[in-house]
């Protein structure tokens, strides 16, 4: 009797966990829409949101724990001020303006996240690399002769001013645009191009190693 009371109250905790999951998930893709998805490559950052969430859960089995992990990573993602989220928001969509599908732009804009976490300092300014001391300008940290392209590029469209590339969706547009003519027109990103650019289902883990290998460059194969 014992046991079947505590089977029915694991279930009850359970069926509020999954209740609980299914409520914060339609409200955040309600307030995000396609932008969703590009939080997995950031929200995987957040582990400390996450374990807590598992252990929390861990009474109630493998379901509990990983249900638990969930409300975590939603956590983790509502502690975004409103301003983070609205900058993700714009680069997403920068990156449907500029010709990507939905699916490509949901990958691509969790490597901009991964890069400057959506921040406003970043999306929209530069900073030292402190791996190889060089200047990264923009939202995919932009060096060498590709940010002074990029700064020309964005002077171009009336997008800088005072030194500064203004704090707009017009920016973002620009700063999307960019980045898919590189990938177009560049021959050293010819694999970018043929696994990325030109498969508009390309898997999640596929664009971001190609797109981490041989578009972004960053040090992906250390994060293994």
């Amino acid at each position: 009797k014992n046991v079947e009371g505590m089977g029915k109250s694991i279930d009850e905790a359970l069926s509020r966990l999954t209740k609980g999951i299914s409520e914060k998930w339609a409200s955040l893709k309600n307030k995000v829409g396609g932008a969703w998805d590009a939080t997995k490559d950031w929200a995987s950052d957040k582990a400390g949101d996450i374990a807590a969430g598992a252990a929390g859960g861990a009474a109630y089995g493998p379901l509990g724990m990983a249900a638990g992990a969930t409300l975590g990573a939603i956590g983790a993602y509502e502690k975004l001020s409103g301003k983070t989220k609205d900058n993700q928001l714009g680069v997403y969509k920068a990156f449907i303006n500029a010709g990507l599908s939905d699916n490509q732009a949901r990958i691509i804009t969790a490597e901009v996240g991964r890069e400057n976490s959506y921040e406003s300092k970043h999306l929209f300014g530069g900073h030292i690399d402190p791996a190889n001391g060089k200047y990264n300008l923009g939202f995919l940290s932009w060096q060498g002769d590709r940010g002074k392209n990029l700064y020309n590029f964005l002077n171009a469209k009336g997008l800088i001013e005072g030194g500064k590339i203004v704090q707009s969706q017009a920016a973002l547009d620009a700063q999307a645009e960019f980045a898919v003519n590189e990938i177009k027109t560049i021959s050293s990103y010819k694999q970018t191009k043929e696994q990325f650019l030109a498969d508009p289902n390309v898997s999640y883990n596929k664009g971001v190693e190609v797109l981490g290998t041989n578009y972004i460059r960053w040090r992906f194969k250390d994060a293994k």
